[in-house]
């Protein structure tokens, strides 16, 4: 079975995939985020994240270039999925 990374969806657009880290204060997940412009950007954040750290993903998207979209979704990092 292919990754999400390895599939295109058939509809011309190529995933922006990393490999994941564990989430720490030291991982430096913004980086790379100002050079994703002009690929749009949807970012879903949850309020209390306290996995990947919901003032580092909400820093992140500030400082990204558009377009660019934010969902912020109530509760913690896995609410999404369980409520």
């Amino acid at each position: 079975m292919q990754s999400a990374c390895a599939r295109s969806g058939g509809l011309g657009i190529q995933p922006q995939c990393t490999r994941r880290k564990p989430a720490t204060r030291t991982h430096e997940v913004g980086t790379p985020i100002t050079e994703i412009a002009p690929t749009p950007l949807m970012m879903i954040v949850a309020s209390d994240d306290n996995i990947t750290m919901t003032d580092l993903e909400l820093d992140a998207y500030a400082r990204a270039g558009g377009p660019k979209r934010l969902a912020l979704a109530s509760g913690g990092h896995f609410a999404p999925y369980i409520e």
